[in-house]
């Protein structure tokens, strides 16, 4: 289970006196939102609105959309992206893992290791978790990337990439997607200690592989693609207007069709009126590698689509949530 940072929640609203709040938080966690909207409501008078959209990251966030209707955003689970102005403030607040280091997962993991060194990375939920398996573990960092200290993100695996290439990478949280991002930024295997399924695993090159393999399949499967959408998000965090231009510029340049398409969350039917062969997404990196499969064509990250256009080879490869550092 996960905790919202409630008392943080009401902190922020009595500071600033707000008479009317956006919580914006996962999708996995609105039922314990709605008891704080009802919570924040009779404590502090001030109307709480759950939102009921996407709630991806801090590339997806809804102030915009919401400012006719609130004082402020309070946005729970994940840390800020720098930069930009904003119609009206968004407060950052946690969601944090409320259950503890199992010992038996620990101990299987410190044998896994051995004698091997390790750098423990994991997404912001569990990053309160870190210096405790650290301190449960011998020789043991916890590495600097773009974001928090053993930080990474579904596009941004630069705490990965920094960790010192003699240790062994270890991700404290649950799922494959990052530690699939881990190993495929980093080349090396990462040793996963699962703390939904109370389990230790190992995600390694072959299934790093073969994700490079099905994203090789879908540029393949482009070559010959003669009409091309290229989508820009409008989240406040994904619209990559120049990249989107300069792509479709690009598909132009190689004598094929493109046409730039806009909107919040795209989706296969939405895009049935323009009768695309192939489609780049200059949004989210999931677009493409979690929903391709979902749409009759094939869905391409903008480096991939340069490689089916020819401007880049397929030795220029990188992987789509690789991020700085």
């Amino acid at each position: 289970m996960h905790a919202l940072d409630e008392e943080g929640a009401l902190s922020v609203v009595r500071e600033h006196s707000y008479r009317t709040i956006l919580l914006e938080v996962p999708e996995g966690v609105r039922d314990r939102a709605a008891v704080l909207a009802d919570r924040i409501r009779q404590e502090t008078r001030c109307v709480a609105i759950v939102w009921g959209g996407t709630c991806w990251g801090p590339c997806d966030l809804h102030e915009h959309e919401a400012a006719p209707l609130v004082d402020a955003v309070l946005h729970f689970g994940h840390t800020p992206l720098p930069g930009g102005e904003r119609p009206v403030p968004v407060h950052f607040l946690s969601i944090e893992y409320e259950g503890g280091l199992p010992n038996d997962l620990v101990a299987d993991l410190r044998e896994r290791l051995g004698d091997r060194p390790a750098a423990l990375i994991s997404t912001v939920q569990y990053l309160p978790l870190l210096p405790r398996l650290r301190e449960a573990l011998d020789d043991v960092v916890i590495p600097q990337g773009a974001l928090a200290p053993g930080q990474v993100s579904g596009c941004d695996q630069s705490a990965a990439v920094a960790a010192p290439e003699d240790r062994v990478l270890v991700y404290l949280g649950t799922g494959r997607f990052h530690p699939l991002g881990a190993a495929l930024a980093t080349g090396r295997p990462v040793l996963v200690l699962d703390l939904e399924l109370g389990m230790v695993e190992e995600v390694g090159r072959k299934e790093a592989e073969r994700f490079q393999r099905k994203r090789f399949a879908a540029i393949a499967r482009a070559l010959d693609a003669r009409k091309w959408g290229v989508y820009i998000s409008t989240k406040s965090g994904q619209g990559r207007r120049d990249r989107a231009i300069g792509l479709l510029e690009a598909v132009e340049g190689a004598g094929r069709e493109a046409i730039l398409i806009a909107m919040d969350d795209v989706s296969p039917a939405a895009l049935l009126p323009f009768h695309l062969e192939a489609l780049v997404s200059c949004a989210c990196p999931r677009v493409a590698v979690d929903d391709g499969m979902n749409y009759p064509f094939p869905v391409l990250t903008p480096d991939e689509a340069e490689i089916a256009l020819g401007l880049r080879t397929y030795d220029d490869w990188t992987p789509p949530f690789r991020g700085p550092g």
